[in-house]
């Protein structure tokens, strides 16, 4: 997730828009099947759980608001 404030700058720039993540409970789940990375490093960048897709599997939200036009001069 190192690279997350690079990516919500680039969406940002490009309009803005909702990213949605599918990781897992890393407490339910051994760490070779974090394949998508852990629940609480999503939610720690600021996704919100939205539903549940498996036995360990969440769909995460992040909503990314489009960065103000630049001004002319």
């Amino acid at each position: 997730m190192d690279r997350l404030p690079r990516a919500v700058d680039l969406i940002a720039g490009l309009g803005g828009g909702t990213v949605e993540g599918y990781p897992e409970d890393a407490g339910s789940a051994p760490a070779g099947f974090l394949y998508h990375g852990a629940l609480s490093t999503y939610e720690r960048q600021g996704f919100i759980r939205d539903r549940k897709i498996g036995k360990h599997r969440w769909v995460v939200t992040l909503v990314i608001a489009p960065k103000d036009a630049a001004v002319s001069s």
